[in-house]
């Protein structure tokens, strides 16, 4: 989505790649699964980095203290 990138600082050719190869993947979209939803994570250390990780599609998200959680949720969404 071209305003998600843009009001995040978001290339967004970059999303749209990414995008494309999580269709090619067989990830479902939130249109397509619904009832898909964010589960919480309770981290045993929450001043070590986590790192999620996106199989499919070979990516990693590193995650820490200082990361916005909300535009980390927006970015997931965006590319599911």
């Amino acid at each position: 989505n071209a305003a998600f990138a843009h009001a995040n600082g978001v290339n967004r050719r970059t999303l749209a790649w990414w995008r494309s190869q999580l269709k090619k993947s067989g990830v479902p979209s939130n249109e397509a699964a619904p009832n898909c939803a964010f589960t919480e994570l309770v981290v045993a250390k929450p001043d070590a980095p986590l790192v999620l990780s996106l199989d499919r599609v070979a990516a990693s998200v590193i995650v820490t203290r200082e990361t916005d959680l909300a535009l980390l949720k927006r970015l997931l969404l965006a590319l599911a």
